[in-house]
């Protein structure tokens, strides 16, 4: 799967730089921080671009940080632009689904909901708007692990998004891995690398040609190492 991390926002030339650290280390897809003001939030986009080339994935997250308005503006200076951003996701607040239809009519970008599609109901609410809205990724808690989702696209097309968000030990990032590898349907996106360093309990996932290696091994297919585990004890 796709190795890709988050940037965090900042000025176009600074998310532009941080990227190109992150391209140098081996990974190939770039989910940029975004949702403020979305004029320099478009120029962000642009700037990475410009900086890592057309060989890269590159998303964006605003969080539920625009309006309908700011939304449409960024949309609309980022295809202007000619970024190639694959999607936005998140744009509006979590339960503004008239105003992510009226986004959908407004602009060819694909744009995702993760937020918004925290439980089975709103997850059927956002599947039967019409006309259909966006894509999800995240199923709810309750009833799945973060990093799946279904949703449409903007011609009613079922979509699944396995890539993941959270932060944590390489088990996680390995179980999103395995799940998707598993999965009978149609898969996108990537995997955000892990930076915690509890990951050392375990052995690294291997990354080649900025794509994580599925682990093959039983269960998760990762192998713990004790003696590191035993650093994170915690006694009383």
């Amino acid at each position: 799967m796709l190795a890709g991390i988050e940037v965090p926002r900042g000025t176009p030339e600074h998310m532009a730089e941080h990227s190109y650290e992150y391209f140098q280390q081996g990974i190939r897809g770039i989910k940029a921080k975004v949702g403020s003001d979305p004029v320099r939030d478009a120029e962000c986009i642009q700037a990475i671009r410009e900086k890592l080339g057309r060989g890269i994935s590159l998303r964006a997250d605003a969080n539920c940080g625009y309006t309908l308005s700011e939304a449409k503006t960024f949309c609309r200076l980022v295809e202007a632009s000619g970024a190639g951003l694959e999607l936005l996701e998140q744009p509006l607040e979590t339960h503004d689904l008239a105003g992510f239809r009226e986004l959908r009519n407004a602009t060819a970008l694909p744009i995702e909901v993760d937020e918004s599609a925290y439980s089975l109901s709103m997850v059927g609410l956002i599947l039967n708007t019409r006309p259909p809205t966006s894509s999800t990724r995240n199923a709810p808690k309750r009833v799945g692990s973060r990093g799946h989702g279904v949703g449409r696209g903007r011609r009613g097309r079922a979509s699944v998004d396995c890539h993941r968000t959270e932060w944590g030990v390489g088990l996680k990032v390995a179980a999103s891995c395995t799940s998707a590898r598993r999965s009978r349907m149609r898969t996108r996106g990537g995997v955000h690398r892990d930076h915690d360093p509890r990951a050392s309990a375990e052995e690294r996932l291997q990354l080649e040609d900025g794509y994580l290696r599925v682990p093959t091994g039983p269960g998760l297919g990762l192998e713990l190492d004790d003696e590191k585990i035993e650093a994170f004890r915690t006694r009383e």
